[in-house]
């Protein structure tokens, strides 16, 4: 009973994934403004996953769409990392399945002027 015991604590330490493991992380950014490109900046630098691939989607809603569709079909990423109000909106949209993180400027009024006008 004993042998059991040790055998199935090792088989289940084993089927864990390591934490070393990192995920594969496709970002979806609003558009090219310093504040959304310094929160990705501290995502990278907190973080071990690995970022797979960035979209700009200059404040492009539709544009949004398209890049999602292709993170989905193309990349198959273990999470979207979503930068900005209007890759918010193109996520929450166009469900998908991968796990979504979202992040966006507190004070956006104060930073609206260098944000391109969303169509």
């Amino acid at each position: 009973m004993r042998k059991v015991l040790v055998l199935a604590l090792v088989l289940s330490v084993s089927l864990i994934a390591s934490p070393a493991a990192a995920a594969r992380v496709a970002v979806l950014m609003s558009a090219k403004v310093t504040e959304y490109e310094e929160a990705l900046r501290g995502f990278k630098e907190s973080t071990a996953h690995q970022i797979v691939a960035t979209y700009d989607m200059d404040g492009d809603v539709d544009r949004g769409r398209k890049y999602l569709a292709e993170i989905e079909t193309k990349l198959k990423p273990d999470l979207i990392f979503a930068v900005g109000s209007w890759a918010l909106q193109v996520v929450v949209s166009c469900p998908t399945s991968v796990p979504v993180r979202y992040a966006r400027l507190i004070k956006q009024k104060q930073y609206s002027s260098k944000l391109p006008l969303a169509s």
